[in-house]
């Protein structure tokens, strides 16, 4: 039997290059929990997570696709739970199948765990934390669509 030689002894660290960031496309995904929250303003807000279960069905960028791992990558997203705001949260539980006899509230949110999503995505610069890092590029929600009216 023939040894196998290792390759990855000819790598540098100089060679090591994080990922490219996936593509900002609108994936298929669902909503695996919520959270409910404060930002530094005392607003709150509704947090949704969001599991990407595959590439978009009409994407066929095979290289990417073969070099960038999407399945499975957990993304949120958050509404302000304010007067003002919380019409968008409304829509957005019916779009996953709450019914609107449903009382609002985690009741209503728990109800959309498991619903199926559309994730609107975004490129972000993400900060270094020393100066000797360079910046990296991130995917996330820029918005959600809830699929369980649409049947899709």
């Amino acid at each position: 039997m023939t040894a196998v030689p290792n390759f990855s002894r000819l790598l540098t660290l100089g060679d090591i290059k994080p990922p490219p960031p996936p593509p900002t496309l609108d994936y298929p995904g669902v909503i695996t929990k919520f959270e409910k929250g404060a930002n530094k303003n005392s607003t709150p807000y509704i947090r949704f997570w969001a599991n990407i279960t595959g590439w978009p069905e009409n994407y066929d960028d095979e290289e990417v696709m073969s070099r960038v791992n999407i399945a499975g990558r957990s993304l949120r997203y958050d509404f302000w739970d304010t007067d003002s705001a919380r019409h968008h949260v409304v829509k957005f539980l019916g779009e996953c199948g709450v019914p609107a006899s449903t009382p609002y509230g985690d009741e209503a949110f728990a109800l959309a765990v498991g619903a199926p999503v559309l994730i609107l995505t975004s490129h972000y610069m993400k900060k270094p934390r020393h100066v000797s890092q360079e910046p990296e590029t991130l995917l996330q929600a820029s918005g959600l669509i809830g699929l369980a009216q649409t049947g899709a």
